[in-house]
Formats: structure tokens, C-alpha cells, sequence
């Protein structure tokens, strides 16, 4: 039996105001695709899951889902997006040669827990649908300060259900063992999110607008001090963060991983920091750099689209090196215009219009980052405004992800053999970070 596999976790409240938003369906296997019966083939099943209740065992292969033939793992992976606990549930099998029917109702994913408090899942609502939301209050502490977690760049979901044990769950707990509620938002189309357009088909712009409106419910929640909140944005969430506080005021805003210039400079300067990293000649470097800065103009400053930059033969040539990877109109899982929208953010006009509290972070081996200058710079600009607002601090021996790496070449060498990986991560976790944002807000209001 030839098998590609696929680590899947398709394993398998109380809500913030007065909408409804039921918990999202799991199907609760690890599965991949047998390529030879022409179905998917179960290699675990998680316990109290959908799969457990409805009778599916390891080995059996499921052909068919509520009467629609299945044949790669994929399939299973795109329609579990759509499932709600309850749904009704029929599974054709084929087990041990032969087929059976299993039918059931399909059960929720499970909610996170926290030892240090509360997890409480909500629902904001946004344009015509709804927003997951996930606060996680600490225990025995009234009217906790609160830091709202902005995500990066990709649609990846912040509802760590399924993965306690993740880098960003560990920075969660240790702010929230100290004192320190954390809030977050999933971003639109992911997760529990419901009636609202996929995350791989939105602009930044509505992006914004969604933490907005999820920044403007969390000051309405009576069990934080709304005078206390801080944005901290990972990666792209630095981007969105001071343009959220420009339009809603907060105590503060913390950065990681993130930049001070436009997207258009930023991709210059990653395009030419991460050839060096990685050892291309110095000389083959600035060639690619000369021909791709005219495609990146082009694509963020003109807004031209993937097909109508495919019309000169040279762009098409380069794009594949020259953009990011792209399916269609998508670049890394988001809609083309995404990047554009994001290149038109002024976040120096916005920390400025913001008038907060700033503390910008790099990690010494920050791959994405390439260097600490943005966190300097950063500094620079708030205290040009705002003297004494504006800080900035290395953390040592750590990547873009929170986790602590020996060297830039280690990294880039565990990166291309596989071993950097979620586990890795977690078992690697560095607390500094979250230690130098405590630090930060304790700081902060001595001054207050």
C-alpha cells in the first residue's frame, strides 16, 4: 500500500457578548491518503473524537462522506473547514476488505485550558458574520492589565486546541501567570469564524479593520481594565498594531519581528540580507536584487497584478524567485493584493497618530526580520514624537517563531534538513521574550 503521508490534526463557552458561534466540527484522526484503494486511510484515532463515536478504526480507508467519494486526505482536510458540531455524519468504509456504513453526528473541537486561569471563547461580530474570539483570564486577579496577541502574515489559526504545547501557547501562559490576560481574535474565514469570506481571498485592509472591531469589543468586556491594554504584533501583527492603536488608544504596543518601512523596502532588504546568509556571491546578489527591484515596484507601488506583470517576458522569467510563491492570484496563501494593501500602511504616521507606549523586539537569529535595525529604528521614530515612548531590546539566540536557535547557520541548516520543526519549537521555547514584555509594562506604569 503506497501512502503519501499527512500529520493531520483534524482531531479532534461562554461567549463575550450576545452573538452565537457554534464550535467548529473535527473529524479527530490522523489520516493520509491510500493511493492504491483510491481513499483516505485512518492511522490513529484520537479519543472522545468524532471518529471514536462514530465507530472508525485504525486502518479502516473511507471512500465516501455523506454520499461524495473521497480520494486524498486533502479532500477530508478542505471539508472539515465546513463542519459544526451536530452535523449529521455518513461515512462509507472499507474495512478489511470490506465495505461498511458508519453514521453519527459530527463532535466539536475541544476548547483549550489554561493552569493558570480561565479560557473563555467569544464571538465579535464583523460585517455580516463572526469572529472567534479567545480570552484567557489569570486567576484571582481583578480587572487584569491585557495584552491583545496580533497574528502574522499567514491564515494560520491562533485556536491552539490541538497543540497545547506551542511556542505561542507557552508565551500566553507565562503572561497570563503573571498577572496578565491575553486576548485574541481569529482573523477572518479561519477557525470557528463564521459566514464571512475566506482568509486566502481578504485585503489587508479588511484584515485591519476586523482587529478594529475585535479591539473595540474587548474594551467593552467588564472583566479587563479597558485603561490597561497593550497590542503585542508577531511579525505582520507589528504592521497592524500601531494602525489600530492610531484609531483606538491603548496603553501600549509591543513588536516582534517586524518592520518600520514599507513592504516594497522590506522585501528589498530581505531579498538581499537572506542571499547573504545564505553564501550567494556577493556579486550574484546585487544582479538579482537590480533585476527584481523594478518587478517588485511594479507589483506593490503600481499595483499591477501576477497576470498583467506575466506580460513582459523578463518578469515572467523572474517571478517564480522574484515574488513570492504564488498560486493564481495568491502570494503565500494570500490574495495578491494583500502585499499591496500592506505596502500602502504609513506605520510611521501611524505611531505617530498612536502617541503610546512602544517597545520593539528582534530575535538575534531572526531569519524574516534579517536584522535589529527596524526594532532600533522603531524607537528612533516614537521617541522623535514622544520622548521617552520608544524602546528597543535584542533577545538572544532566538528566531522568528519565539524559539531559541544555536546560530543563524545552525538555523538555516536545521531548516533545510527538517529538524526546526513544531517540536523543536516547543521544546526550545525561549521565556525571555515574554519575560522582557512583563518587564516592559511593569516599567510602564511606575511611570504611570
Amino acid at each position: 500500500m503506497k501512502l503519501i503521508y499527512s500529520l493531520l490534526f483534524i482531531l479532534l463557552g461562554l461567549h463575550l457578548n450576545a452573538q452565537s458561534l457554534e464550535r467548529g466540527g473535527s473529524l479527530g484522526s490522523y489520516i493520509a491518503t491510500a493511493e492504491n484503494e483510491g481513499g483516505v486511510l485512518i492511522q490513529k484515532v484520537i479519543p472522545k473524537s468524532t471518529s471514536e463515536k462514530i465507530g472508525l478504526q485504525t486502518n479502516d480507508i473511507i471512500t465516501a462522506i455523506n454520499g461524495e467519494e473521497i480520494k486524498r486526505h486533502t479532500e477530508i482536510v478542505n471539508m472539515t473547514r465546513e463542519w459544526r458540531a451536530g452535523d449529521p455524519l455518513k461515512l462509507q468504509v472499507l474495512r478489511a476488505g470490506e465495505t461498511i456504513e458508519l453514521s453519527g453526528y459530527v463532535s466539536g473541537k475541544p476548547l483549550e485550558t489554561s493552569p493558570y486561569g480561565e479560557v473563555i471563547y467569544g464571538a465579535v461580530a464583523y460585517d455580516k458574520g463572526l469572529l472567534r474570539s479567545i480570552l484567557t483570564l489569570p486567576e484571582n486577579v481583578e480587572n487584569p492589565p491585557v495584552i491583545f496577541f496580533l497574528q502574522g502574515f499567514s491564515c494560520s489559526t491562533i485556536d491552539y486546541y490541538y497543540n497545547q504545547e506551542s511556542v505561542i501557547r507557552k508565551l500566553i501562559d507565562s503572561w497570563v501567570k503573571e498577572g496578565i490576560a491575553v486576548y485574541r481574535v481569529e482573523k477572518p474565514g479561519v477557525g470557528d469564524c463564521k459566514d464571512l469570506p475566506a482568509c486566502a481571498d481578504i485585503g489587508f485592509n479588511y484584515e485591519v479593520d476586523a482587529f478594529h472591531t475585535a479591539l473595540l469589543e474587548l474594551k467593552n468586556i467588564p472583566s479587563i481594565n479597558p485603561e490597561e491594554i497593550y497590542l503585542f504584533g508577531h511579525s505582520l501583527g507589528g504592521v497592524t498594531a500601531p494602525l489600530l492603536a492610531a484609531r483606538t488608544p491603548v496603553k501600549g504596543i509591543v513588536n516582534y519581528g517586524s518592520v518600520a518601512t514599507s513592504w516594497y523596502e522590506y522585501l528589498i532588504k530581505v531579498l538581499r540580507e537572506q542571499e547573504a546568509i545564505s553564501g550567494t556571491p556577493y556579486d550574484q546578489i546585487e544582479i538579482n536584487v537590480r533585476q527584481r527591484t523594478p518587478l517588485l515596484h511594479e507589483y506593490l507601488v503600481e499595483k499591477k497584478s501576477p497576470a498583467e506583470l506575466e506580460k513582459n517576458p523578463l518578469y515572467k522569467e523572474l517571478m517564480p524567485t522574484g515574488l513570492p510563491v504564488r498560486d493564481g492570484d495568491k502570494m503565500i496563501g494570500r490574495h495578491y493584493t494583500f502585499m499591496q494593501e500592506i505596502n500602502d500602511a504609513n506605520i510611521v504616521q501611524a505611531l505617530k497618530e498612536a502617541n503610546c507606549y512602544v517597545l520593539a523586539l528582534h530575535g538575534e537569529f531572526d531569519l524574516h526580520a534579517v536584522d535589529y535595525e527596524w526594532a532600533e529604528q522603531t524607537a528612533k521614530i516614537v521617541n522623535s514624537f514622544s520622548q521617552g515612548k520608544g524602546s528597543w531590546k535584542i533577545i538572544p539566540k532566538t528566531e522568528h517563531g519565539f524559539a531559541i536557535v544555536p546560530s543563524m547557520e545552525a538555523y538555516l541548516k536545521m531548516r533545510n534538513e527538517g529538524i526546526f520543526n513544531g517540536q523543536y519549537m516547543s521544546e526550545h521555547y525561549n521565556p525571555e521574550v515574554a519575560e522582557a514584555v512583563i518587564e516592559w509594562i511593569k516599567k510602564i506604569n511606575l511611570k504611570s
